[in-house]
């Protein structure tokens, strides 16, 4: 079961609960309506049941997780309810797409990888 709590009278919300082990924990939410937080709390207790009895994610849970801001999910993440999301490099993404584009021409294919190039030159080999 968890609580929200207002912080400081805005509309800044934070998340509190008790682990298995009975230790409160909490997220931040940041600023949103009363009505997200709430829709948000109830999702999060969906999810702690779901972790608990260790069963599969159900779609309409999956999917929310899915549509999460990477701030929200990597406190989420942070607390061992989600799995981390996975960055990949510009480099990883490129090469990526380019095996999985085996339809188009050779000629086509040597461009790409030149643009491929300039963009890896121009944002750097790490950036995500």
């Amino acid at each position: 079961m968890a609580s929200l709590i207002r912080e400081n009278g805005r509309d800044s919300w934070k998340l509190r609960w008790h682990d298995s082990e009975g230790r409160r924990c909490s997220i931040g939410l940041g600023v949103m309506p009363k009505k997200s937080a709430e829709q948000f709390k109830s999702r999060f207790e969906e999810l702690q049941g779901v972790v608990r009895s260790n069963t599969p994610k159900p779609v309409g849970l999956i999917e929310w997780l899915d549509g999460l801001d990477d701030e929200l999910h990597s406190r989420l993440a942070a607390k061992g309810f989600v799995e981390p999301r996975a960055k990949r490099s510009l480099r990883e993404f490129c090469d990526s797409y380019q095996e999985s584009r085996r339809d188009i021409a050779g000629a086509t294919s040597i461009r790409d990888r030149q643009v491929v190039d300039l963009l890896i030159e121009f944002f750097g080999p790490h950036r995500s």
